[in-house]
């Protein structure tokens, strides 16, 4: 018996994420979920998809919308394994505020000829938000993680 969480995530809240065991399609989680998926004991290889991402179905190892493939020994009892999206509030902060901060010391230096601190920060927002996209988009990271979750020690 396999026992799948998820956590909420910034990333892909909305979208359930594809479960599948052996390369075949074993079900859906959604976020704060967890699923329970039987199998028999032995070696399973265990991976996650995002739901309604189907068209980068160009190979395994190309896609970004999959995670990484865990592969266990699975005995009689329950294995309890987490998945995540790797894509954090971060990754939509650090640039948004950075450009903030450039937008407003240009203003506040003279640099630029906009007089209006609400048209700078609208923009500086706009670039912080074009930027995290494109970082996210152009990431050789995969987008999705899966993993064993450790056994908290009491």
């Amino acid at each position: 018996m396999v026992r799948l969480t998820r956590e909420h995530a910034f990333m892909f809240s909305n979208n359930a994420y594809k479960i599948f065991i052996d390369d075949s399609y074993r079900g859906e989680i959604n976020v704060n979920e967890t699923k329970e998926f039987p199998v028999d004991p032995g070696k399973h290889s265990i991976y996650a998809k995002i739901a309604g991402y189907d068209k980068c179905d160009d190979g395994y190892d190309k896609c970004r919308c999959k995670s990484n493939k865990l592969c266990l020994e699975i005995s009689a009892s329950v294995l309890d394994i987490e998945v995540g999206s790797t894509l954090s509030l971060l990754w939509f902060l650090i640039p948004v505020i950075g450009c903030l901060m450039i937008g407003f010391f240009l203003y506040s230096t003279n640099i630029i000829i906009i007089n209006s601190p609400l048209l700078v920060g609208s923009f500086s927002i706009g670039a912080g938000a074009f930027i995290a996209a494109l970082l996210a988009k152009v990431s050789r990271r995969k987008y999705l993680w899966i993993k064993q979750k450790q056994s908290r020690r009491k």
